[in-house]
């Protein structure tokens, strides 16, 4: 993994637009390019690989506030400008959620006169278009956050501000945002009011470090620490030196900060916290690169992009392969539902499936994040479906391109055809030939497109007998099978046949399925057939011997 730092205050002047890079493993500093505008403040999270960066300031006095968003590809330290924020904002929260970037709250003017906005935006790479979501429970600006738990964590901050101070109302108020379904719910006040905090999360607990408790009182050292599912915050162990406005992130085993302002003098210097603590100064500083000779000695904007988690086996599947040269030529529509609007079971595992799929399929069949659409829970509506299969990828793909689609989720039959549908997150098994997605009109759709070749690969069942499936309350189906007759062009590669159920394979946390099919993609790459032999019998052996059910996958190519 890399740690990205940029853009921020220089000591003595205004923003600047420097980048450095650090291997966590290495230990080097590399210097990258820079930021396309100078700024402070701004909302920054690394998503899919790229940083992103979202308004801020332009001037050390917020007097010109920036609606700029550029986005940053470390393979080849090159910047992109992206459509801009919807108004310019600064003293944000930014995130990645759910493939989308997020941006919280902020001053949405000029000079902290504006005061704080509740306002919430996301941006969506596929469309490269913003959304307005709903409102923050209460303004904030100079606040932190992390994600824990499968939920956005938002701590501490201001809840206004007035000219000449950064703030006029410092809260101590914690709130919880949920992605999926566009919800706040109220978290375990942080002790004490503080704002200029940092926060990161690693895995079963959230930190905030650092901050100013009032104006005009010295930063402080003090942290507290939220574990997952805990009602009240403890008390951490102190910072070597105070900070505040200092940036967190997480590393592979605990967090760690770079920079602060405590008392309008800045640093660039760097400790961590290991797991369990408490917090250490790395020692003698990291091996240097050729130039940059030295380390930036101001306080900047840090981002870590996927840094290592902590072991796994060596055969899961999180352990990712390396990444293939991108192939413009390839596009996949990756789809995961997990939740649904109507009071349906969940699809346990869909979305972190789909979105580790969609990893796989950048890293081994090198689809460019460009061409490649990742819809999860909410944003897999049924007119999501229509969008992207019915205009999207006919717009895009020419003749002689690669097109993959998977699709990890509930399928339904039609009790009264036995036809299968797919299952969008606004679906209603009552009503499913109105609101499901048809795999007929899926083949349909694929059918007519100019690929050379294109790979369907299903992770649901649709014999309505459970598992994966689901029908109408009181309905008894008829045995549903998948359309056997397979257009021309057309691999499908489905989870089990069509009498059977999809197992989720809970030790490992996935579909049974798309464990051993990212496993086999991992080892067996474009060869689609021999995935399918790998993973078939494993799929088959486990499902009998753990779950004692049949589940044998199937292989369908059209001549």
């Amino acid at each position: 993994g890399k740690i990205f730092i940029f853009g921020g205050i220089q000591m003595g002047g205004g923003p600047v637009d420097d980048m450095y890079s650090y291997d966590l493993r290495a230990r080097v500093w590399n210097r990258a390019s820079s930021v396309p505008q100078s700024v402070c403040y701004p909302a920054t999270a690394a998503l899919a690989g790229r940083v992103y960066v979202a308004g801020g300031c332009v001037r050390c006095d917020c007097s010109h506030p920036t609606s700029a968003f550029n986005a940053y590809d470390p393979k080849t330290d090159v910047w992109t400008s992206l459509p801009p924020l919807p108004e310019p904002v600064y003293a944000t929260v930014g995130a990645a959620l759910g493939g989308r970037f997020f941006v919280f709250g902020g001053v949405p003017g000029a000079i902290h006169g504006s005061g704080a906005s509740p306002r919430v935006y996301a941006f969506d790479p596929a469309s490269r278009a913003w959304s307005r979501l709903r409102d923050m429970p209460r303004p904030r600006t100079h606040g932190a956050g992390a994600e824990l738990g499968g939920r956005f964590i938002l701590a501490g901050g201001c809840t206004s501000t007035t000219p000449g101070r950064v703030c006029e109302e410092i809260t101590g108020g914690v709130d919880s945002y949920d992605d999926g379904s566009d919800a706040w719910s109220p978290a375990p006040a942080l002790p004490t009011a503080v704002y200029g905090i940092g926060a990161a999360a690693d895995g079963e607990r959230i930190i905030v470090a650092g901050g100013t408790p009032a104006n005009g009182v010295p930063a402080g050292a003090r942290t507290f620490t939220l574990d997952r599912g805990a009602s009240r915050w403890a008390e951490g162990p102190p910072l070597n030196r105070p900070r505040n406005f200092a940036w967190m992130f997480r590393l592979p085993q605990g967090v760690g900060l770079f920079g602060s302002n405590p008392g309008n003098t800045y640093e660039d210097l760097v400790e961590a916290l290991g797991a369990p603590g408490p917090f250490i100064d790395p020692g003698e500083p990291p091996q240097r690169a050729p130039a940059p000779a030295e380390s930036p000695a101001r306080p900047r904007t840090a981002v870590a992009v996927r840094a290592p988690a902590p072991a796994l086996d060596a055969e899961s599947p999180e352990q990712l392969p390396s990444a293939a040269a991108p192939r413009p030529h390839a596009h996949a529509i990756v789809i995961g539902v997990e939740r649904y609007r109507e009071a349906l079971p969940r699809a346990d595992f869909a979305a972190g499936d789909a979105k580790l799929t969609a990893e796989y399929f950048r890293r081994v069949l090198g689809v460019p994040e460009e061409n490649l659409v990742l819809l999860s829970d909410d944003r897999a509506t049924k007119s999501d479906f229509e969008k992207y299969f019915e205009r999207w990828l006919p717009n895009r793909v020419e003749k002689g391109d690669e097109v993959y689609v998977y699709f990890s989720g509930h399928g339904a039959p039609n009790p009264k055809t036995g036809e299968a549908y797919l299952v969008p997150f606004d679906a209603d098994p009552t009503y499913i030939e109105q609101t499901g997605y048809p795999i007929k009109k899926m083949y349909e759709v694929l059918a007519k497109l100019p690929a050379e070749r294109v790979l369907l690969v299903m992770d649901s069942c649709f014999s309505g007998a459970g598992g994966r499936s689901v029908i109408a309350q009181g309905a008894r189906p008829l045995v549903s099978v998948v359309q056997r007759e397979v257009p021309r062009g057309l691999t499908v590669i489905s989870a089990s046949a069509g009498d059977q159920i999809s197992n989720s394979y809970q030790e490992k946390r996935h579909g049974l399925f798309t464990y051993f099919f990212l496993k086999g993609l991992k080892e067996k790459g474009l060869d689609f057939r021999a995935v399918y032999d790998y993973l078939k019998p494993q799929v088959t052996r486990v499902a009998r011997r753990r779950y004692n059910s049949d589940q044998e996958p199937q292989w369908r190519k059209g001549r």
